[in-house]
């Protein structure tokens, strides 16, 4: 059933990218490859970028944190500025129940001569 959406999606994977192995050696000394994806961006003045494809490298299998974020680290980003957001949202909420307070703490004044 999802044969030829994935064939559309390995499609639009393999347009303008590239497939790279990389090697890095961490602290213990292990030498680590992994296999990264680079794709030109679309934009006039764009540049290469990583990509997360939303498949596995046979195409068989889907990936749903790639395919629903697009990554670990689009999900830390996600989760930082969300919690931002949230902590301007609880300030206001904070702020304009102080004022209510503030507002029926006051006693009105009148004024007699009027």
């Amino acid at each position: 059933m999802f044969e030829k959406i994935k064939q559309k999606w390995q499609r639009r994977i393999e347009k303008n990218a590239f497939k790279s192995t990389l090697e890095y050696v961490d602290r213990t000394g292990k030498v680590n490859k992994e296999e990264v994806y680079f794709k030109r961006s679309s934009m006039p003045l764009g540049d290469w970028q990583r990509i997360y494809p939303p498949l596995k490298d046979n195409g068989t299998k889907i990936a749903w944190m790639n395919f629903t974020i697009g990554g670990w680290r689009n999900f830390v980003k996600l989760l930082i500025i969300c919690g931002i957001i949230a902590m301007a949202v609880f300030q206001f909420q904070a702020n304009f129940s102080t004022i209510d307070a503030l507002r029926e703490s006051c006693v009105p004044i009148v004024n007699p001569l009027f």
